[in-house]
């Protein structure tokens, strides 16, 4: 039984979400380009053979999807290794490249089998914000799962090219209602007005800051808290924040980044998307002097000067963290909301003694997530 009760209605969204996921794996309209990262060539090559094993069992969508590796002996970083892809693709479409829609899906830290379901699911979850995305790049990073509801007439609403919306928008992102403990550990969205007037199934909200990893006295300064209605009795069980995920950026911003990245290349350091890039927008960045920073941010900030950030706040929406075994383990088996959303049937068995399988069925699709010797 999920404790919950808006994990009834995300859990009926994430279902409608994958059928149709579900009828559209013989069609190419869903996205113009796929790309996986991978931390060096082995891992490209293990991805590869994968991905064309799902391709043979016709199990994807006919989109064409290409491995990309890190350089070798270098750390990019998801902001770094996303300006890589870039480079590797305009090699390819030249700057035809800024007419597609674009997913990467950083998986550099994420190996073994598990890696093609977790593509079947960030494909599947994405694809509203496929429809109202024009053409850019989406970044993901395949050590995280959101779950949410976007209603279809969130949907209609959200798309206005002549107004203040996502169709004058250089960045957009998702955000998440989240305790100030995973705040403290991952991106905070300060949105207009505090977000606190968000309701239904989605609005787009003017950010004006991005805090990384802040401290609970930064999120409270800053604006970034606010407090929901849960019946709870202490203060700290209402109080939230609008925590990060995945984010898009505009061809745009992508031929300023790229044009810098060509000009900066080999980069002496980690280039993070999310404490380097993400943070240099919002109105309250507008006046800030690169001179102040010591690291990346000093070069992006005059990048990225002007750009328009909004956010798709997602009232009834969940960001669930895969990154540590501890935070896999347990939302696979005591996450009530993460299971009853996803619609996971879990069935563990032994072959011979020597391999065990832990399968799961996802709105009546079965997948294999882990297999190991």
């Amino acid at each position: 039984m999920m404790k919950n009760p808006a994990s009834h209605e995300i859990q009926r969204a994430m279902r409608q979400i994958f059928e149709t996921y579900s009828t559209l794996r013989d069609k190419d309209d869903l996205l113009d380009i796929v790309v996986l990262t991978t931390c060096d060539e082995a891992q490209r090559s293990c991805f590869q053979e994968q991905v064309a094993r799902k391709r043979a069992s016709c199990e994807l969508p006919q989109i064409p999807f290409y491995v990309v590796a890190d350089p070798p002996d270098q750390k990019l970083g998801v902001g770094g290794s996303t300006l890589h892809v870039l480079s590797e693709l305009m090699a390819e479409f030249g700057v035809e490249l800024y007419n597609k829609k674009v997913l990467i899906i950083h998986s550099g830290l994420s190996k073994g089998h598990g890696v093609p379901q977790m593509l079947d699911l960030k494909l599947a979850m994405y694809l509203p914000l496929c429809r109202l995305l024009g053409p850019g790049i989406l970044v993901t990073c395949a050590d995280d799962i959101e779950t949410y509801c976007l209603d279809h007439a969130s949907l209609d609403t959200l798309w206005h090219p002549d107004t203040e919306s996502l169709g004058r928008a250089d960045v957009v992102a998702l955000g998440h209602p989240s305790p100030l403990g995973v705040g403290r550990g991952h991106g905070v969205y300060v949105l207009q007005g505090g977000g606190v007037g968000v309701c239904g199934g989605g609005s787009v909200v003017e950010c004006v800051e991005v805090l990384q990893k802040p401290s609970l006295e930064a999120m409270r300064s800053s604006g970034a808290v606010f407090c929901r209605g849960g019946g709870g009795s202490k203060q700290e069980e209402e109080e939230q924040v609008w925590s990060d995920s995945v984010f898009w950026l505009s061809s745009g911003v992508c031929r300023r980044l790229l044009k810098w990245y060509v000009e900066n290349r080999p980069l002496s350091g980690e280039l993070d998307a999310y404490a380097h890039i993400l943070p240099c927008l919002g109105a309250r960045m507008e006046t800030a002097i690169p001179d102040d920073y010591t690291d990346y941010r000093a070069q992006m900030l005059p990048l990225l000067r002007g750009a328009s950030f909004k956010v798709i706040a997602l009232p009834q929406s969940k960001f669930y963290h895969m990154g540590t075994m501890g935070e896999y383990v347990a939302n696979f088996n005591t996450a009530e909301d993460f299971i009853s959303e996803l619609g996971i049937d879990r069935n563990t068995s032994n072959v011979r003694g020597k391999v065990e399988l832990v399968n799961f069925s996802i709105c009546d699709c079965p997948l294999r997530w882990l297999e190991t010797d």
